[in-house]
Order: C-alpha cells, then sequence, then structure tokens
C-alpha cells in the first residue's frame, strides 16, 4: 500500500487533492496543531513548516497555499512556514559549528 500524505478519508480517493489544498498537506498540519495544541496549550509552541523551494508550476500552487494556510492561520496558531534555501541563507550570516559545514549542507541540498 503506497504512502498517502493526507489521513484516509472513506470515500475519497487517497491521490485525490482535499479541499482547496492541492500542494500542501493542509489537514496534516491542522492535524498536527491540534495534537500540539492539546499537549502544550495554544501558546505552548510554534509549528514550522520547512520544505525544499522548486521554481515551477506546481512549486508556485505549492507556495501560494503555504501563504494561504499562514493567514488561515494566524493569528491563532503560531506557524513559521520557511524554505530550506531561506533557511540556508540564514545560517551563512552565522559562526558555524563545524568548519565546511555550510559548504557540506550547501553541496547536499544543491542550494548554491
Amino acid at each position: 500500500m503506497g504512502r498517502t500524505t493526507e489521513p484516509q478519508i472513506p470515500g475519497r480517493d487517497p491521490g485525490e487533492p482535499s479541499g482547496d489544498f492541492q500542494r500542501l498537506g493542509a489537514a496534516r498540519l491542522m492535524k498536527h496543531t491540534l495534537g500540539l495544541t492539546r499537549e502544550y496549550g495554544q501558546a505552548g509552541f510554534s509549528l514550522v513548516y520547512l520544505w525544499y523551494d522548486f521554481f515551477d508550476e506546481a512549486a508556485s500552487t505549492h507556495r501560494s497555499e503555504v501563504e494561504r494556510f499562514a493567514e488561515m492561520a494566524a493569528p491563532d496558531i503560531s506557524f513559521t512556514p520557511i524554505t530550506y534555501q531561506d533557511l540556508f541563507e540564514k545560517l551563512t550570516g552565522v559562526e558555524e559549528p563545524t568548519p565546511s559545514y555550510l559548504m557540506y549542507l550547501a553541496g547536499r541540498n544543491a542550494l548554491r
């Protein structure tokens, strides 16, 4: 059985997008949010969504959906979306934990 990105919904094909989100696993993000809220309270956590951005039509749809989800979540949920590319850029401004570690990350993830 293949792995799906969203919970199984009776009567729905697992490959079919749910709701208005075609690329973003919004149902899964909400599931995580509910679990974190139950465990830590509404103000006791921040949900960070980290993804690798591409520059094609599918990625453009994904970016729009991430932005829309962030707008829907605010101000009730602390939701921080960030791409690997942006995270890597921020890391270049801090002292490296190990010499050449950022070069290793860049090569491994094709970020430069």
